[in-house]
């Protein structure tokens, strides 16, 4: 059984396709189901939620494609480091070196790709440029240091201390053949080393295999597929 914890998160991966996340506040854990899409995204249920996730390691950080919208979870934020989103060559400073800027206003350009890319100031303050024009730059690279106009701008990172709120799916009875079919699937992750309840699964199969259910189950599926 994995366990990880970046990004503020402890998980426990209990299955190939499943792990249990222990969210703060929160008892008992919840289950996160998985699937990875011919296309690289990830297919992410839990409770009766459902999201298509890409997500992909950059010097930055974490940044994530959730249903379409795009999500960056930093290693670090500073608001006084203006930092490249891109690798290439830094072009030209188009504010001096210790004069004024504003948030949103063009500090920089760079070229990527062929390509000329404008870089904006995310806050306003003083700007000390912090490499040369002709610089080779990759994805971040410091660019430039800002002496704040505002400090209180200055916003730290924090784990999150709410709570996550999801609807419960509605429980459907499992039939023999479900049962089964899960209890056997369980129990080859068990021998495959994945740490697992065995005892239950073991007397769920067995129950499963005494029942006449599970003979017209499986020919009722049998047929359905022909």
């Amino acid at each position: 059984m994995g366990r990880y914890g970046r990004y503020g998160e402890i998980g426990r991966v209990s299955t190939p396709a499943v792990a249990l996340l222990d969210l703060p506040a929160r008892t008992p854990l919840l289950q996160v189901r998985t699937r990875r899409q011919a296309d690289g995204s990830l297919y992410v249920s839990y409770g009766s939620e459902t999201h298509q996730l890409f997500a992909k390691e950059e010097p930055l950080g974490l940044r994530m494609v959730l249903d379409g919208t795009t999500v960056l979870l930093p290693n670090v934020f500073d608001p006084s480091e203006m930092r490249s989103d891109v690798t290439g060559k830094l072009v030209r400073y188009l504010v001096d070196d210790g004069a004024p800027v504003e948030a949103g206003q063009p500090f920089a350009e760079a070229e990527a790709m062929k390509m000329l890319i404008t870089i904006r100031a995310s806050e306003s303050g003083t700007l000390k440029h912090e490499l040369s024009a002709g610089s080779i730059i990759n994805q971040g690279d410091l660019l430039g240091s800002l002496e704040l106009k505002d400090p209180s701008k200055v916003k730290k990172i924090l784990p999150f201390e709410g709570s996550l709120a999801y609807q419960t799916p509605t429980e459907k009875e499992e039939t023999t053949l479900q049962a089964f079919r899960a209890s056997q699937k369980a129990l080859e992750l068990v021998m495959d080393g994945y740490v697992m309840e065995a005892e239950p699964q073991v007397q769920k199969l067995l129950a499963a295999l005494s029942s006449i259910n599970l003979v017209v189950g499986e020919a009722s599926d049998a047929t359905a597929i022909e």
